[in-house]
This record gives structure tokens, C-alpha cells and sequence, in this order.
């Protein structure tokens, strides 16, 4: 059975030989565009792969970028109210306080509360620094040993104000990184 099927195999190739050889510039002027048709097909799907891949690519950069930016801005504007606030805080124990400077200091302070999130691991200290900050500026009653340095009574809120912006430069700095390996490692 398997003999008889290579004579018929073997039978048929001998046919196959002969046909291409009596038929070489037909064979020829039609495998040639066949085999270029083929070709160029195949750069072309991956042509399209390449590009989508690119654009995805691009895509995904500008996401981050976008990512980045937003997050340094957070940071600039959590850095530049932390600074508001000591500098109403400091102001309140020299002078008495204006209205204004009292609604714009509590504005200033729950725009910092909502900014710095709750599963932050400062997050209560910062809010008792701020809430100390709230009662000087406000000029509520403070324990007498928290304004008998208001230095030292204002160094909690910027302690941890500090802290808060170094975590999240670090951690911005580390995704930056982060990202620069996966590149590397994408191209």
C-alpha cells in the first residue's frame, strides 16, 4: 500500500518535471509576479503592524507625559500653598489677621486637605498641622506651649508638607525611571 503510493507520488513529480521543463518561460513569467505578489503583501502586513505598534507607542508616551506634567503640577501647587499657609500662619501671630486673609488661609488649607490623598501615610499629621494652623490663624485658643514658639508650632506643617512633596517627587522620579526601562526595553 505505501509502495504503491510513492510509485503514484514518484509518478506524479515525473510528470510535474517534464511539464516544467517543456513549459520553463511560462513557469517563470508567472511564478516571479506570483512570488512578488506574496512578498509584497507580507512587507505590508507587517509595515501596518509596525506603524500601529509605533502609534501605540507614541500613544502611550504622550499618556505619560500628560501623567507626569499633571503630577508636577500637583506637587508645585501643594508646594506653593503649603507656602501660603506658614506665611498667613506667620503673619497671624505678628498682626492681626484681615477677613480676607482669614477666608483666603481657609480656602488655601481645605484646598491642601483635599489635595493630599487620605491613604497617604502623613495624612493625619498633616491634618492636625493644618487644623493648628486653621485655629492660629483664626486667632481660636491654641495650648499656651504650641504659641510660645510659633516656629516651632508652624515646623509640624512644614515637616510634613515636606515630607508629602519629597514622597511624591520620589515616586515621580521612579515612575520616570520606570519608564525610561520599559522604553529602552520596547525598542
Amino acid at each position: 500500500m505505501v509502495i504503491e503510493f510513492l510509485q503514484d507520488v514518484v509518478g506524479v513529480l515525473g510528470v510535474l518535471n517534464e511539464w516544467l521543463s517543456a513549459n520553463k518561460l511560462l513557469v517563470f513569467s508567472l511564478a516571479i509576479p506570483a512570488f512578488s505578489y506574496l512578498f509584497s503583501k507580507q512587507y505590508e502586513e507587517r509595515s501596518a503592524i509596525r506603524a500601529f505598534d509605533q502609534r501605540q507607542h507614541e500613544r502611550n508616551l504622550q499618556k505619560e507625559l500628560r501623567l507626569f506634567d499633571l503630577k508636577e503640577k500637583r506637587m508645585e501647587e501643594l508646594r506653593r500653598d503649603l507656602a501660603r499657609v506658614i506665611e498667613l500662619d506667620a503673619l497671624a501671630a505678628a498682626t492681626s489677621t484681615s477677613e480676607e486673609d482669614k477666608i483666603s488661609a481657609l480656602e488655601t488649607i481645605a484646598s491642601l486637605r483635599l489635595r493630599v490623598p487620605i491613604d497617604d501615610p502623613d495624612y493625619q499629621c498633616f491634618h492636625d498641622s493644618c487644623k493648628l494652623s486653621t485655629q492660629r490663624i483664626l486667632g481660636e485658643a491654641v495650648d499656651k506651649p504650641i504659641l510660645e514658639s510659633r516656629e516651632k508650632s508652624i515646623r509640624p506643617l512644614v515637616s510634613v508638607g515636606h515630607e508629602i512633596l519629597c514622597r511624591w517627587e520620589r515616586d515621580l522620579e521612579k515612575n520616570l525611571r520606570m519608564s525610561d526601562m520599559q522604553k529602552g526595553n520596547s525598542t
